[in-house]
């Protein structure tokens, strides 16, 4: 039985780009900052193409994507706590984007 828990056929990464910390680019992180020895941002953007029977609406599309995931230690081990949609506007705005026209286009159609 296939798992359906993932809902991509393939992601490429195309970038990355570690967060400043000092910035509030990432809604409610701050828990993690309170519960975990250290925490790292990282804000990418993937080509990903879903399953045909993928229910991911308002979450992700075919294409291009941008994502945050938040790495956590604890207990000496680093793990991927989460990973979330974030405010494109807001990343860019700080001078936290990649400049690309694709991230301004899903900019300027992203609802927040």
């Amino acid at each position: 039985m296939e798992n359906e828990f993932f809902q991509e056929d393939y992601i490429e990464l195309i970038r990355v780009k570690e967060l400043e910390k000092s910035k509030d680019l990432v809604t409610n992180v701050s828990a993690e900052y309170e519960l975990y020895d250290d925490v790292i941002l990282f804000y990418t953007e993937e080509n990903i193409k879903l399953k045909s029977n993928a229910d991911v609406s308002g979450v992700l599309e075919n294409g291009y994507n941008y994502r945050v995931f938040v790495i956590v230690k604890e207990n000496g081990v680093w793990k991927i706590e989460r990973v979330s949609t974030p405010n494109i506007f807001k990343i860019v705005k700080a001078g936290e984007g990649f400049n690309t026209k694709t991230e301004q286009q899903k900019m300027k159609e992203q609802v927040i």
